[in-house]
C-alpha cells in the first residue's frame, strides 16, 4: 500500500492548498448544500486523480484536513489477480503448504 507524498489541505476558510514541499498554492473551492465540494481539475491533476479513483480524508490538528490519493486497490480489485490454481486445494492442503514455505525460508535465512 502507497500513499503518495503530495497531498491537499483544506482549511476552516475553505481554501484549498496544494503542497509537495516548501511551495504552497492556494485554490477556492464551494461546499454545495448536500455538502459536496469538487476537487478543482488542477487539484486532481496535481494528485493524478481521475475518475472512480479513490481519496482518504485525513483529520488533523488546527481544524486542517488532508485529502491523499489512495494508489492501493481495494481488496474486491485484487479478485482474481493471482490467477487461478493448477489443481484445487483445499484449506488443509493451502496450511500444510504454507507451513512448509514458511520453515523453508526460516532455514534458508539461518
Amino acid at each position: 500500500m502507497t500513499l503518495g507524498n503530495t497531498f491537499v489541505t483544506v482549511t476552516y476558510a475553505g481554501i484549498i492548498a496544494l503542497s509537495s514541499g516548501s511551495a504552497m498554492k492556494e485554490i477556492l473551492s464551494t461546499i454545495t448544500s448536500k455538502g459536496q465540494v469538487t476537487i478543482p481539475a488542477e487539484v486532481r491533476s496535481h494528485l493524478g486523480l481521475k475518475e472512480g479513483d479513490r481519496v482518504l480524508f485525513v483529520l488533523m490538528d488546527q481544524g486542517r484536513v488532508e485529502l491523499k490519493a489512495l494508489k492501493y486497490p481495494t481488496v474486491a480489485s485484487l479478485a482474481g489477480a493471482a490467477g487461478r490454481l493448477a489443481e484445487p486445494r483445499d484449506i488443509e492442503e493451502m496450511l500444510q503448504i504454507a507451513r512448509e514455505d514458511a520453515l523453508e525460508r526460516k532455514f534458508r535465512n539461518e
